[in-house]
Formats: structure tokens, C-alpha cells, sequence
């Protein structure tokens, strides 16, 4: 996925979300992963990173690469993922 699409995808979700659920909604992001074995994760966070340790450009393929950081399973959420949520992408 490019980085202006998942840009876009979370905000149309967020834009419905406060339409039908009120502006002062936020929302928990968690990640799904795994399809085959479906996994949740928390999103620790996003990343660019501009340098490696030689202090080139940090490019993978020739392409810049935004990572999102996926830490372990989130509190108060079952460890697994629902398999629909493939469905729903």
C-alpha cells in the first residue's frame, strides 16, 4: 500500500466514524496480521527512516519505505484478529 492511500482509507474511516458515532470519537487502531493464523497487535508507531548507519539514504529496492512499528497484542483485546477483517480490504 502507498502511503497517500492509507493516508486517505483512514481518513474517509475516520470522516464515517464521526459522522455516525459524533466528533469527539477516537477510535483504537490495532493491526491484523497473519491471515492464515489471524494476529492482533498494537501500533507502536510510524517511521521514515532518512539514514542508515553509513548515512546513505535508507531505501529498500530503490524505494523510500514508511514502517509501521507493530508491538505486541493490545489490553482487553483477544489475541486474535477476526477473519473478517480481510474480507473488509
Amino acid at each position: 500500500m502507498k502511503l497517500r492511500a492509507l493516508i486517505k482509507h483512514l481518513t474517509d474511516i475516520a470522516d464515517d466514524m464521526q459522522a455516525s458515532l459524533g466528533a469527539d470519537v477516537e477510535p483504537e487502531v490495532v493491526a491484523a496480521y497473519q491471515p492464515a493464523h489471524p494476529l492482533t497487535g498494537t501500533i507502536e508507531g510510524v517511521a521514515a527512516l532518512d539514514e542508515g548507519d553509513d548515512g546513505e539514504p535508507l531505501l529498500v529496492d530503490g524505494r523510500p519505505i514508511v514502517w509501521i512499528v507493530v508491538g505486541g497484542h493490545p489490553d482487553g483485546f483477544p489475541p486474535y484478529a477476526p477473519s473478517v477483517v480481510w474480507e473488509a480490504v
